[in-house]
């Protein structure tokens, strides 16, 4: 989201970001935004959907999957449903020409919709999310009617996911994924890598450590302190004395960029988030990949089945495990095709042209031409 905001900001046009919670960190992109819930966090509006919907409680536990298609609109349409009110009240006030979200976030489509204007759907790492906006829609129409929103706005999707892992043609336009993770003064450190052994990144992603605990890291440090090679820890603001001593060979770095740090790394070991995931592929680097819930097993899978990672439980992890990962010739060979196939795949902002002439002409979103360098006139976003 952020490239795409800063194509649109770079271009001319008016950007204004609504979300809540985590998300603020946007701020620190130096985009304006709007708090829709104040004094809330990102998870309290899972735990809360929980309690309204104890069927999908299972889904947002630590090793709870969400799979497919219908489950993920049941998910996301009572979570993102909630802030539909403020969204729509913010657009209303604000008027853009053109409404730009997740794929999961339903709320952006009401205030699309009610507004009259088109919505860019930008797909939520390497799932398919055709039919998604549908199944939401089904499940909030007394919502959407509430808002004034009839049926759902006219709608253009961005697919970031590499051509070589779909099972199809992409999600309407294909963009090209640009790692964003926030900015910060780089330690000394990063810019010396390891020259006599590899260097292997470690992060859990901003949830999975709330929700999970630490329990899966201990097991995987233990394995690691045995390979010759450097682990960083990029685990953030997390208290990790309850690791006690950490093996000599692992870093724990607090929270360092990935767009940063992957570039030094041979490898990844993560979570399994979209994010993270593309990150990765974006870098070129091998993935050892252990999914703890949520979306993250179809991430796990597709990575896996392009050969460019090993899907593992955190149980089962060791020695061997991870030293095939940083040292695999077929895996590193994968991981460089993809990385190529990213680089060639359209910039957000060669998309920026496309994306204000529909709103600019009202053009259909089946009918979208190709990218363009026509200069259009400043646009909200």
């Amino acid at each position: 989201m952020v490239p795409l905001a800063w194509a649109f900001r770079g271009a001319g046009h008016d950007v204004l970001a609504a979300t809540t919670g985590d998300g603020l960190s946007i701020s620190e992109a130096g985009l304006p935004v709007v708090d829709l819930a104040p004094g809330r966090d990102s998870l309290s509006f899972y735990v809360e959907a929980a309690e309204r919907r104890p069927d999908l409680a299972a889904l947002q536990r630590p090793g709870g999957e969400v799979r497919g298609l219908e489950e993920s609109a049941d998910l996301y349409a009572e979570v993102t449903g909630t802030v539909v009110e403020q969204t729509v009240a913010l657009a209303r006030s604000w008027a853009p020409d053109l409404v730009v979200a997740p794929a999961n976030n339903a709320a952006a489509l009401v205030a699309a919709s009610a507004l009259r204007v088109p919505a860019f759907s930008l797909g939520v790492g390497l799932g398919r999310t055709t039919g998604l906006a549908q199944m939401m829609h089904a499940r909030l129409r007394s919502v959407f009617a509430e808002q004034g929103a009839d049926g759902l706005p006219a709608l253009l999707h961005l697919d970031v996911a590499p051509p070589s892992m779909l099972d199809g043609p992409p999600d309407g336009h294909a963009m090209r994924y640009v790692t964003y993770s926030g900015g910060s003064v780089l330690p000394p450190w990063l810019r010396e890598p390891e020259r006599d052994r590899p260097r292997v990144a470690i992060t859990l992603g901003t949830v999975s450590v709330r929700t999970g605990g630490l329990e899966a890291l201990r097991a995987l440090l233990a394995s690691a302190a045995d390979v010759e090679a450097e682990f960083v820890l990029a685990l953030g603001h997390v208290d990790l004395s309850e690791l006690g001593e950490v093996p000599s060979n692992v870093r724990p770095a607090g929270w360092v960029p990935l767009s940063e740090l992957l570039p030094t790394c041979t490898a990844l070991i993560h979570h399994g988030g979209g994010g993270t995931a593309m990150s990765a592929l974006a870098a070129g680097v091998t993935q050892l990949v252990l999914p703890d819930g949520v979306d993250r097993r179809d991430n796990a899978d597709a990575l896996h089945a392009r050969g460019v990672a090993v899907a593992a439980r955190a149980q089962d992890v060791d020695r061997q495990l991870i030293e095939h990962v940083v040292h695999s010739t077929a895996m590193a060979t994968a991981a460089a095709q993809v990385r190529a196939e990213i680089g060639a795949m359209p910039s957000p902002a060669s998309l920026v042209p496309v994306l204000t002439g529909i709103a600019e002409k009202g053009i259909p979103a089946d009918e979208c031409p190709a990218p363009t360098t026509h200069r259009p006139t400043p646009t909200h976003a």
